[in-house]
């Protein structure tokens, strides 16, 4: 059997770390359920593309 969802609660998470190099921005998130030294990460360019992974505390810059 399927483990049952859990509901939202509405309730805010706390705020992401937000990194700037160069011309890019990445904000790295927790996420509930993944052990806490592994974040979610979107980086944005200049350009308007958008990159998420996830990521190590201890993972480098990402670079582009």
């Amino acid at each position: 059997m399927a483990a049952a969802r859990k509901a939202l609660d509405s309730q805010p998470g706390s705020p992401p770390e937000i990194r700037a190099t160069g011309e890019n921005v990445t904000f790295r998130f927790e996420v509930a359920g993944v052990p806490a030294q592994m974040k979610l990460a979107l980086r944005c360019d200049a350009k308007g593309d958008v990159w998420a992974a996830i990521v190590s505390d201890d993972a480098p810059e990402e670079r582009r």
